[in-house]
């Protein structure tokens, strides 16, 4: 089964009792090192609090890395970017690029989550993909701001802990909006599914973080992205890449540095924990 947008939105709804997580200590040659953690990015409130060893690593660090600045961002900045890059332009219409089951099943699903049907009708694929998913995690119990990201801002802002991000909004958004539109309507086709089968999307997510069993979280990320391979490339790859250079700057520099990302971007052979072992870090669960 096909999980891209779910896993890229990275679901979490379980507790963590006994849990483990996804942490490593990267230390360089000279000693100098930080803490790299992979995140989920909606919970609830039993998911807290967090296993000591990540609270404890927050603790020693002295900055903050996350993939986008949570304090820093306009409420209404996604919006905006979904009006002027998530709108069909010429005529076209969201039933013409799916088809007409496909549609059946999209508009339905919006139907149900409150989207009306001439609304979903006019987004580009990429952003119903994401408006039906995200609505879909708020329906089912789940809240954006009772994830991981949000959780260590808070904690840094009461701490004054500098937050350093590693790209901003708009460029998170535009991975997904500079998609071909061959791409865009995949994306959008492997995102319908029923609700067992998001259920099910969610319990193996969940199931490997607090497992912290990354070879799961691999397979996980080789499932959520088969077939689709263009955007792995964006999402995923490009992304890590993009990270790296910065994260190696931490890495060197004199604080140390707390870097939480999405899970899904620490595993696979593109992953950042690989990565920074083809560059001569020790990297080491915590």
């Amino acid at each position: 089964m096909v999980r891209t947008i779910i896993t890229a939105l990275l679901l979490l709804v379980a507790t963590t009792v006994d849990a483990s997580g996804l942490a490593w200590r990267v230390t360089a040659p000279d000693g100098a090192h930080l803490y790299l953690v992979g995140t989920v990015h909606a919970a609830r409130p039993d998911f807290y609090p967090l296993p000591i060893r990540i609270t404890d690593a927050f603790e020693a660090a002295d900055a903050l890395t996350m993939e986008v600045n949570t304090t820093l961002i306009d409420p209404g900045a996604a919006a905006r970017f979904g009006r002027e890059h998530g709108t069909l332009s010429g005529g076209r219409t969201l039933e013409e690029l799916l088809g007409n089951e496909d549609w059946r099943r999209a508009s339905e699903w919006g139907r149900k989550l409150g989207i009306p049907q001439r609304r979903l009708s006019m987004m580009r694929p990429w952003l119903a993909a994401v408006s039906l998913v995200s609505l879909e995690i708020r329906r089912i119990g789940l809240d954006s701001a009772l994830g991981m990201e949000m959780h260590f801002a808070a904690r840094a802002v009461e701490r004054g802990m500098p937050i350093v991000e590693l790209e901003t909004l708009v460029e998170q958004l535009s991975a997904l909006s500079n998609l071909s539109p061959e791409a865009e309507v995949a994306f959008l086709k492997q995102s319908l599914t029923t609700a067992d089968e998001f259920a099910a999307s969610v319990n193996d997510i969940v199931d490997s973080w607090l497992a912290g069993d990354a070879d799961a979280m691999k397979r996980v990320l080789e499932d959520s992205y088969e077939g689709a391979d263009e955007v792995y490339d964006a999402v995923m790859r490009a992304r890590n890449q993009r990270w790296l250079p910065a994260i190696e700057r931490m890495i060197e520099s004199e604080e140390v540095h707390f870097v939480a990302v999405g899970a899904l971007h620490m595993v696979g052979e593109d992953g950042l924990v690989r990565l920074l072992e083809a560059r001569g870090y020790n990297v080491e669960r915590l």
